[in-house]
């Protein structure tokens, strides 16, 4: 007696699943942006120390150029803009929270808007 259950092959398996790449590392360029990941990034303390790690990663001409950074959480976004060595920081933006499978999140918006925006353009060029 059969109960219509079969064992047959799914068309798709892990070897033949695309792969992608993503950053090892919790810093990397994208796009122009320096992006750093964190725990958090809703404190002063957590921003500066995403500051701290990004040092490293901008260009060694006396911070007389402008850096536009990305800090993301899996909660926030804040961004960052270094001129003339001064950090300019935004208030931290929700990014995840628990409406965001029904509406996007102020910060998932913000975040899009300024990865797809051309206005930074002049600011990379």
């Amino acid at each position: 007696m059969s109960n219509g259950i079969t064992d047959a092959k799914l068309p798709i398996s892990f070897p033949s699943i695309p792969s992608c790449t993503y950053p090892q590392w919790n810093i990397y360029w994208f796009h122009g942006f320096l992006v750093v990941l964190q725990e958090s990034v809703e404190s002063d303390d957590m921003i500066s120390g995403a500051l701290d790690k990004a040092k490293p990663y901008i260009d060694d001409d006396g911070g007389y150029h402008d850096i536009c950074l990305i800090l993301l959480s899996l909660h926030h976004v804040t961004f960052v803009k270094v001129s003339y060595g001064v950090a300019l920081v935004s208030k931290s933006i929700v990014l995840l929270d628990r409406l965001s499978a029904l509406q996007f999140s102020p910060g998932f918006r913000a975040l899009t808007r300024v990865i797809t925006s051309d206005c930074w353009e002049e600011v990379f060029t």
